[in-house]
């Protein structure tokens, strides 16, 4: 019976590494996306400009004010 479950333990930890490679596949191709001009950081220019494109409407700063957070709170850890 322990065979049984090691067997769907296994099968869990590789759905869900590929759950994550997924993810963080996604994620990276977005970030390349924002970062328009490749110096490895997204102003909120980029985001500004990235979610315009995304939305395909003009996009203001208040509507990305969180995003502009979250890249100055990353910058500080830096």
């Amino acid at each position: 019976m322990e065979d049984l479950w090691n067997v769907m333990d296994i099968l869990a930890q590789k759905k869900c590494v590929f759950g994550l490679q997924k993810a963080t596949k996604i994620l990276l191709y977005l970030f390349k996306w924002l970062d328009r001009d490749n110096d490895k950081y997204i102003t909120p220019e980029d985001m500004i400009y990235g979610i315009s494109r995304i939305l395909i409407r003009d996009v203001n700063l208040k509507e990305v004010k969180l995003f502009i957070i979250f890249n100055i709170l990353i910058s500080k850890i830096r």
